[in-house]
């Protein structure tokens, strides 16, 4: 069963020119707080051995591996939209 739908940026700005993947739409989804967020944050940095944070509702992971977190999200439930490759 699909959990919601989560919209994954790729930016580079202000960043110096270093990429990171930002997950968002987490405010559609019911039952999502701080805490869930911040879960699955934690988990997502893990599987992928990087770095990463939570910054205003949205999880911000360092690295360019948009394919790699679209995958991790789908395993999870998630459909994902936006930049997947």
């Amino acid at each position: 069963m699909p959990r919601g739908r989560l919209v994954l940026r790729r930016e580079t700005k202000h960043r110096g020119g270093k990429a990171v993947v930002i997950i968002g739409g987490f405010d559609a989804l019911r039952g999502f707080d701080a805490h869930a967020i911040a879960e699955l944050a934690r988990d997502r940095r893990q599987a992928l051995g990087c770095g990463g944070t939570v910054d205003g509702g949205e999880i911000v992971l360092q690295g360019d591996r948009a394919a790699q977190v679209a995958e991790l999200l789908r395993a999870k439930g998630f459909r994902v939209a936006g930049v997947t490759s």
